[in-house]
């Protein structure tokens, strides 16, 4: 556990480097992991 905050402390601290599209990315897989996308993806786009 501590491992993983100090992990996450580093990201903030380097967001101008990987931080920031590490933290698009993690938010775009929580969005599409809880379905938020589920509706919206027109019929020729969907899989």
């Amino acid at each position: 556990m501590e491992a993983t905050i100090d992990f996450f402390k580093r990201v903030i601290e380097n967001l101008n480097g990987f931080g920031f599209p590490f933290l698009v990315f993690f938010i775009g897989v929580l969005e599409f992991s809880f379905g938020l996308y589920r509706g919206k993806w027109p019929k020729m786009n969907a899989l």
